[in-house]
């Protein structure tokens, strides 16, 4: 379907042609009146079934644009049985010679555009696409090429592609180069804030050529002989924020847009402050940060065997890196224990329990009589031998509640040992005590380490050793006093040594012979 210059088409006649697609074309052509105008004509064939929807967009296109000097105006539209036509404003010529229709692109052919001109041109651009996404709609087709200049003044044009609002993203709209990224090899976008979120997409490409002068395709390089000039500057940057390749970061919002050239505006009037380039990056920042962070939820969140592995492995790292709090007597809960046959008093965690021989006798006493279990003379033995462990105001000390139980036994007997202990040295005590205990609790038992301390100003010998290596350890204290020895034995479970070692030296502290 192509037309003659001089054709006279439903009273239009046609002059030159303008261009076209697969559906239409497009010429320039004067009415009856010699008003010279626009024509866009669509065949119905070669549309289809679709022609009646490109029919009613162009209807509601029509509507938006009565009070929109930055949009095209559509004048007349009609129909005939093979064809559909609409009249709009015909673009101003470049050439006095023929018409060649003054576009964006056309401009941008001879370098960037004039610095004094950007702004009003680019913000004209943009409260076109406002007044498009205001009213429901989008453009779908925003490039220097759809951008023509009428009396001087730049409109949106080639509506085609906005009149399909209700179709679903089947095929691809609008033109590559100025699609994001994502919508290039997908079908996402299909509904009409993905659209316009291409629309401002698609704006800051032409921000982009219009201060570079580059094709789309160069983007985001900046020419080298390029002067940055503020003005450069400060398209620059809402041309890469609304064309960030990353989706988080990208500016898709027709209100911050807005915001933004409003800004630059005020920059270009007075000047960009400290404040400006604070605010800047303080904002980029905090955006930048929160992108990378749900960019790393979002990978995790498809990876999550993989992090939940690594997760494990901080967790153990962070276990094994921080240092358990030192055990404070003064911060817990504490009993006294004071034993006048001991002749000794100290501080303990009041968990503890602490069985005193008068106490032990007690409850053999209640026992005598009401224990079933055994014979009379069982019980007797075993109290005989209970008495035996006691004689001398022996006290047992049982440590925390999980069974079976830490203890610690403390026994006092009558000697002068002193003078011995005091010029014997530790290596030589190690081997002394390590012949005593294996002769008392078999050869398998192993002294760790002997030590001579002073605690409560008394000479104390401390032995560390184990009886059954790997199961139990026992840290044995051995007070030297002038006229006896008081002998402390904490048994405790291997898995709990270095805990109860730790309390157990905090108790010492507390320690005072009467």
């Amino acid at each position: 379907m192509s037309y003659e210059t001089g054709t006279v088409y439903h009273g239009l006649t046609l002059g030159t042609f303008c261009g076209g697609g697969a559906y239409g074309e497009v010429y320039v052509c004067t009415d009856i009146s010699g008003r010279k105008l626009a024509v866009k004509i669509i065949s119905k064939t070669k549309l289809g079934d679709d022609w009646e929807r490109e029919l009613r967009g162009v209807s509601n296109y029509r509507k938006i644009t009565e009070n929109a000097p930055n949009l095209l105006q559509i004048y007349h539209v009609e129909e005939d049985a093979d064809t559909f036509f609409y009249t709009m404003e015909a673009a101003d010529s470049i050439s006095e010679d023929s018409y060649l229709a003054d576009t964006l692109a056309e401009r941008l052919k001879k370098g960037p555009l004039q610095q004094n001109n950007t702004f009003k041109i680019l913000r004209a651009i943009f409260d076109g696409i406002k007044t498009i996404h205001e009213a429901g709609f989008a453009h779908r087709d925003i490039k220097p090429d759809n951008i023509i200049f009428v009396k001087g003044q730049p409109k949106l044009s080639d509506i085609g592609l906005l009149s399909s609002l209700s179709a679903t993203y089947t095929q691809l709209a609008g033109t590559l180069d100025f699609l994001p990224p994502e919508e290039r090899s997908s079908d996402s976008g299909t509904d009409r804030k993905s659209r316009q979120k291409n629309d401002l997409y698609a704006f800051g490409k032409v921000i982009y050529c219009a201060v570079t002068g580059c094709s789309p395709q160069d983007f985001p390089t900046v020419p080298a002989e390029l002067p940055l000039t503020p003005e450069l500057k400060f398209f620059l940057l809402l041309a890469f924020r609304l064309c960030n390749k990353d989706v988080r970061l990208r500016l898709d919002s027709l209100k911050k847009t807005e915001e933004e050239l409003v800004l630059i505006e005020r920059k270009l009037l007075y000047g960009e402050t400290w404040h400006d380039k604070f605010d800047y990056a303080f904002q980029h920042g905090w955006q930048t940060f929160f992108a990378r962070l749900g960019g790393f939820f979002e990978w995790s969140r498809k990876h999550w065997i993989f992090m939940g592995l690594v997760l494990i492995v901080i967790i153990l790292l962070v276990w094994w890196a921080i240092p358990e709090k030192k055990f404070d007597i003064a911060e817990v809960k504490t009993q006294k224990l004071e034993s006048l046959p001991l002749k000794l008093s100290m501080t303990l965690p009041a968990q503890w329990t602490v069985l005193k021989a008068e106490t032990i006798r007690q409850e053999i006493a209640n026992r005598r009589n009401k224990q079933k279990a055994i014979s009379q003379e069982e019980f007797e033995k075993q109290v005989k031998q209970i008495e035996a462990q006691i004689a001398g105001g022996s006290c047992v000390i049982f440590i925390g509640y999980n069974k079976p139980q830490d203890f610690c036994i403390i026994q006092s007997s009558p000697g002068s040992y002193l003078p011995l202990y005091q010029n014997t040295t530790e290596d030589i005590l190690k081997y002394q005590f390590s012949e005593l205990f294996k002769s008392e609790s078999g050869p398998q038992t192993e002294v760790y380490e002997v030590r001579k301390l002073m605690i409560a100003d008394t000479l104390c010998i401390c032995t560390d050793l184990s009886a059954q290596p790997g199961k139990m350890r026992t840290l044995f204290y051995l007070f030297i006093r002038e006229n006896r020895i008081v002998k402390f034995f904490v048994n405790v479970k291997q898995e709990n040594y270095q805990r109860r070692r730790e309390e157990f030296t905090e108790c010492l502290k507390t320690l005072k012979f009467d």
